[in-house]
Order: structure tokens, then C-alpha cells, then sequence
């Protein structure tokens, strides 16, 4: 592809397209997909191994024997990392997304799109309110994790507010 006469720009438009990671659950359902032989013909047949979301917060190579301790429980290398609620992390992934999608768009964004991008929106400040609601019939929590999910939830609200489209 690098012998064709792409810019830099649309070099990396390309290879980000080739390269864009796919949806972990596709992943996950393969094996099973493949086993039973029910995958269709225009499904991807790569087969994922889900490393659980904690991964992102390694942030260095650990020994062997490092890893076989925090699995265990004797060692926490996360310990000292700063980690959202998973719902939360979830939260601020959708928005990130939706600003990836918004970006990919600018050049062409039809009404049809702007509409999807819109309702997309609109679902994730549904998803919020959702979650005020939910932090009232969160059972034997701390004030302080309350408050400090409270303040996470209204940071990625405001986040989603500023996203024009």
C-alpha cells in the first residue's frame, strides 16, 4: 500500500481503517461461532481472549514471577493506580467513541449520520441520568466512593456536553 501515491494523511486514514481494533464480544463469541458452525460467511473468524480490563493499567513489563504474585493476591501492582468504576470507564469509552466517529465523519457528515450521532448522544446522557439514579440504591457504599463516583459521573457529563455535532 506505502507504493501507492497516499498522502500522509490518507496513508494513515487506510492503515487505521485495515488496522481498527474490532468489538471484543465478536471476539469472544468466535471460538464458539467456529465450534458449533454457525458462524456466517461475512462474519470475522478471529477468536479473542478477553485479558479482562484491568490490563490497561499495567503501565510496564513485569516478570513472570510479579504477575504470578498479583494474581495470587500477594503483590498488588495496581495499588497505587488510579482506576474509575467499571461503569464509569465504560461511560468514558462510549464517549470517546462517539468523538472518534464524529471526527471520522466531519468531511461528509450526511443527515442520516448526524441523526445516529445524535440519538448516540442522547442514549449516553440517558445512560447518566440512569446512573444518578442508581447511585441512591447503591447498597453499603462509603460516602467517600459515592462521592467520588458522583464526581467522575458528572466530569464524563460534562465531557458529553461540550461534543457538539
Amino acid at each position: 500500500m506505502k507504493t501507492q501515491d497516499f498522502t500522509e494523511d490518507e496513508y494513515k486514514a487506510k492503515y487505521d481503517s485495515v488496522t481498527e481494533k474490532i468489538c471484543l464480544c465478536e471476539g469472544l463469541c468466535s471460538a464458539a461461532y467456529l465450534k458449533l458452525q454457525i458462524i456466517k460467511p461475512k462474519e470475522n473468524k478471529s477468536v479473542s481472549i478477553c485479558p479482562r480490563p484491568n490490563l490497561a493499567y499495567f503501565n510496564r513489563t513485569y516478570s513472570l514471577d510479579e504477575m504470578v504474585k498479583h494474581i495470587y493476591g500477594t503483590v498488588d501492582l495496581l495499588d497505587k493506580v488510579n482506576r474509575p468504576h467499571v461503569f464509569i470507564k465504560e461511560l468514558n469509552l462510549y464517549i470517546d467513541y462517539l468523538k472518534t466517529d464524529i471526527q471520522k465523519h466531519l468531511k461528509d457528515l450526511s443527515d442520516k449520520k448526524r441523526k445516529s450521532l445524535n440519538n448516540f448522544k442522547a442514549q449516553l446522557q440517558q445512560g447518566i441520568n440512569y446512573y444518578k439514579e442508581l447511585v441512591d440504591e447503591l447498597p453499603n457504599q462509603t460516602p467517600d466512593f459515592l462521592n467520588k463516583w458522583l464526581s467522575e459521573l458528572m466530569r464524563s457529563e460534562n465531557i458529553l456536553n461540550c461534543i457538539a455535532i
